[in-house]
């Protein structure tokens, strides 16, 4: 018998298949690797139910009451509550696109889209900024740093290497141009971003700009007007960014999303664009950097930090209907890749993870069941020797530990020296649709099967050779599974 623990180690996309180390696995969807074990990912329920079309932008408003606010349908929604948005912005007419990069300054949210004037919401309405120096359409970001808002440009704009920046205390009247070209190698701002090193605000903040080349500008001080107070600390080199929403605040980092993967900001200033350290994304960076290629041009890319579930979250838009998730586990650094969930944009709000999908709903990401429809898991464990590289083996019998409450559902195939073969489809377990506490109908509807206790799998298997990998499948909609090891029960069968 040989024992293997669940693969803690998550997805990994950059070994060689031969030396891939045991706690890994070359496929694991829809489960999460934690320090001792393995879950199902949660699930997923409808929170507003409009379905409106475009739902692209997806914010919190974290100043005085809680808000979320969606953008899709040419206006801006109120979908705190669940059930009906409400129109924020039925006075104004129907935007041009819903594709909105938001900034919080002084209690209120900024929202450029680089085709409408620039918006404000103070927590109760939505109405046009006034803005003068540029072409206001023509302003596609915003960001706060040190207390005044920097605006840049589309890359149809008139000053694509530029940024503008607000009097000190101010977002709004006369903003200044500040010209770029002068340090750049072309290309345009894809995004400007507030570097705090600690995660709060001070002295050591510095001013980023990444161009669309992948070009880097860090700058402190807090005036751009000001010679005395505003210096060019150095220029640097990351992938070329991907998305329109290419930067995530990790802590006190940076995270990018590029072409190359996703990259640390600090790392890849001290250490280089090619440094294991500058790669977030090391253990699965062929597959970041492959998603990038194919589906780079299309809208959707972000990555959203989840502390609540010690998630960040990476939504990789295969189309326009259709998108994946790469999820790092912050505390383990473990990742693992999502599927069916079908998102647009997500954000953080009250606590709790919300994505806005294809169909124009809103969602919640929580419970065990998506939308009452069975979560698909599988995970096809690293390539192993079982010991004796030299020996061929005879696989008769496995035994996975698990907590899951329907044991005969659950199902194990395996692959045998780096030969890939077709999966069988597999049954649904027998599971009423769970129902959420607090939200469900006492003494109505169904409650989830109980997570409790251990349950021993044991099934027949057949693989013969040197290297095997054992893939686990299952499906369910009303208990969240739990992986703790798997024993496989092999012979030898000859030398070489």
């Amino acid at each position: 018998m040989f024992m293997t623990s669940a693969p803690t180690g998550g997805w990994n996309a950059i070994s060689a298949l031969a030396e891939m180390p045991p706690t890994d696995a070359i496929v694991m969807d829809n489960l999460v690797p934690y320090a001792t074990d393995v879950r199902s990912r949660d699930g997923y329920a409808v929170h507003t139910t409009p379905a409106l079309t475009g739902a692209q932008t997806l914010v919190s408003y974290n100043a005085s009451t809680p808000k979320m606010l969606l953008a899709a349908n040419g206006n801006i929604y109120d979908v705190t509550a669940a059930g009906a948005g409400t129109d924020k912005t039925s006075g104004l007419a129907a935007f041009a696109n819903n594709k909105w990069i938001v900034n919080g300054f002084k209690n209120k949210l900024i929202f450029t889209n680089g085709a409408d004037t620039p918006l404000e919401y103070d927590g109760t309405s939505v109405t046009q900024m006034s803005i003068t120096g540029p072409t206001v359409t023509n302003l596609q970001g915003s960001v706060t740093f040190k207390g005044r808002v920097y605006y840049w440009e589309k890359a149809a704009g008139t000053n694509p290497q530029s940024f503008w920046y607000a009097a000190a205390g101010a977002y709004t009247g006369a903003v200044t141009k500040y010209d770029l070209t002068e340090f750049t190698k072309g290309g345009y701002v894809a995004a400007c971003a507030n570097w705090t090193h600690d995660g709060g605000q001070g002295l050591d903040d510095h001013f980023v700009v990444i161009m669309s080349t992948g070009q880097v500008l860090v700058y402190a001080g807090s005036d751009p007007g000001d010679a005395t107070d505003w210096n060019l600390v150095g220029i640097y080199n990351i992938g070329e960014p991907i998305g329109l929403r290419p930067v995530a605040q990790l802590g006190g980092d940076l995270i990018v999303l590029t072409k190359d993967g996703y990259i640390v900001l600090s790392a890849a200033i001290q250490d280089g664009r090619y440094s294991e350290n500058s790669h977030y994304s090391f253990k699965i960076s062929p597959a970041a950097a492959r998603a990038a290629k194919d589906y780079g041009a299309n809208y959707g890319w972000e990555g959203t930090l989840y502390t609540g579930g010690s998630l960040f979250v990476v939504n990789v838009p295969i189309s326009a209907t259709n998108s994946i998730q790469h999820v790092r586990n912050t505390t383990t650094g473990a990742w693992c890749r999502f599927t069916g969930l079908n998102a647009t944009t997500w954000c953080v709000h009250a606590g709790g993870l919300y994505f806005a999908g294809a169909d124009g709903k809103v969602y919640r990401y929580r419970g065990s069941s998506d939308n009452a429809g069975y979560i698909p898991m599988r995970c096809t464990q690293a390539y192993s020797y079982m010991g004796s590289p030299h020996n061929k083996k005879l696989v008769t019998a496995i035994e996975v530990m698990s907590n899951y409450a329907f044991p005969a559902y659950l199902h194990s195939d395996f692959w045998s020296d780096f030969n890939e073969a077709d999966l069988p489809a597999i049954d649904d377990p027998p599971e009423p649709a769970s129902s959420e506490w607090d939200v469900a109908t006492w003494d109505t509807s169904e409650w989830g099967a109980s997570t409790l206790g251990t349950n021993t799998a044991r099934r027949n298997a057949s693989a013969f050779g040197y290297a095997i990998a054992h893939t686990l499948r299952l499906r369910s909609r009303s208990q969240r599974f739990i992986w703790y090891a798997s024993h496989i029960y092999a012979k030898s069968a000859g030398v070489v």
